[in-house]
């Protein structure tokens, strides 16, 4: 999971990231995969920064006084944790909350300077503007000719010549801040030189700490226990799929691939999938300035989680903006309901005796599994409300409720068949009500 900063609450973005995320992560569940997905957040040295400033200005409390400085920083990162630990679970995400990680937890700094000490040894760290830079020209080149032979993919294509054309013209990456929020630089001054700081080393410690970006980088491996060989870094690395938006493309995904590279000689994962921005409904880009952010858990309380998710997922072409209207939700709302009524409708003729998955479902299931293979959220969405909607409901219930009403066995049981293999195919996209209708209803989650 690309980790939310700690600087405040989530947004519609976020909220796209996480329904497709979840929704890959279910469907590689559903298909007998040992899927994971690994959430956390991000301590974000500057912004967090500029937050703890404020706070200590508001109770009048010195800047300069380190111990009030650091309790005001983890007092916010434990109160904005909560809420955005909060709006994520009330959109139903399926992540592994036990392997949830922070980028400033002990372990992870324990990796991030063992990190700059590989990176250091290797001469590529140097000082100049006071402040650290680190040349990446070594570590631009496998990833570029990676792109160039389809190694590694992203999707949409125009975003890889993008990110081509920033690594063809890379400039050293600042490495330094000058703020207490943050990891030290592990770096000491002794005797007119500045000298890796390995635990026993003599000098002045350093006073900066490194860029956010740098622990970020690290992300795929570090959550997972690099660089030791944790029983999840052998299971789960490289992962293969990384889904984000466009605007930290180079600082962030370009930046994993490489330091995944050079660091454990392998790529973090293959693809990358992008969504675009989402804009008001005036095609606005939304902001707390101009005052049209929308916070999701006012939607999910007025639409329910399961109508956002298909919302967004039903229009998440890669790298391209939406527009997000209440009323088209409004209506995504109502197809919704459909299913709830597809449910009560049979449940009065009596209990759901399932059979195997029939031919066209099973066909149905092939066709969708492709269409998630390739990121095609926007098809599978309207291939799955084709066949719920119009295929089962307007044609097969509209067809047999006679004979449903006469009590025949075999069309009720054909009914539930298809009600409980479409309710699986759905489950990814709209976890609250197929798990609450498969208990209801007494049905097993179909594979």
């Amino acid at each position: 999971m690309p980790p939310p900063n700690i600087t405040g609450q989530l947004h519609l973005g976020h909220a796209m990231f996480l329904t497709l995320q979840d929704i890959k992560t279910r469907h590689q569940a559903l298909q007998g995969g040992d899927a994971l997905w690994l959430p956390g957040t991000d301590h974000a040295g500057l912004a967090t920064h500029a937050k703890i400033l404020e706070e200590l200005s508001a109770h009048g409390q010195d800047p300069s006084d380190l111990a009030a400085y650091w309790a005001t920083g983890h007092q916010w990162k434990e109160r904005f944790h909560q809420r955005i630990t909060t709006q994520m679970k009330r959109m139903g995400i399926g992540c592994d909350w036990s392997k949830e990680r922070f980028t400033l937890d002990e372990q992870y700094q324990a990796s991030a300077r063992h990190a700059f000490a590989l990176c250091w040894k290797q001469g590529w760290i140097y000082r100049a503007n006071d402040q650290w830079y680190m040349d990446m020209r070594q570590l631009a080149a496998p990833l570029l000719a990676a792109l160039d032979s389809g190694e590694l993919t992203i999707t949409p294509q125009k975003s890889a010549n993008k990110l081509r054309s920033f690594l063809t013209n890379l400039e050293p990456w600042c490495l330094s801040r000058q703020i207490p929020w943050g990891l030290p630089m592990p770096l000491k001054f002794h005797q007119g030189i500045w000298l890796l700081d390995e635990g026993d080393t003599p000098g002045t410690p350093s006073t900066d700490t490194l860029d956010t970006w740098f622990l970020s980088a690290l992300w795929p491996f570090a959550s997972l226990g690099w660089p030791h060989q944790t029983p999840d870094f052998e299971k789960f690395y490289p992962g293969i799929w990384m889904e984000t938006g466009e605007d930290i493309l180079f600082f962030w995904c370009a930046r994993m691939w490489m330091m995944g590279k050079f660091l454990t000689g392998r790529w973090p994962f293959t693809h990358i999938f992008l969504h675009g921005l989402i804009r008001d409904k005036d095609n606005q880009k939304m902001s707390k300035s101009l005052g049209n952010g929308i916070d999701p858990l006012e939607v999910i309380d007025q639409f329910g989680a399961d109508a956002l998710r298909w919302h967004l997922a039903s229009r998440a072409q890669p790298a391209l903006d939406m527009k997000f209207n209440p009323e088209a939700l409004k209506q995504d709302a109502a197809w919704l309901n459909k299913i709830w009524n597809a449910g009560r409708f049979l449940q009065q003729f009596g209990p759901p005796i399932p059979q195997p998955c029939p031919p066209h479902l099973h066909h149905l299931r092939k066709e969708l599994n492709g269409l998630l293979e390739q990121d095609k959220f926007p098809d599978a969405a309207r291939l799955l409300q084709r066949a719920f909607r119009d295929a089962f409901c307007g044609q097969w219930i509209e067809h047999n409720k006679e004979a449903l009403r006469a009590g025949n066995p075999a069309i009720l049981s054909e009914g539930w068949t298809q009600f409980h293999h479409l309710l699986s195919l759905l489950h990814p996209f709209l976890p609250f009500m197929t798990t609450q209708l498969h208990e209801q209803l007494g049905l097993p989650l179909a594979r």
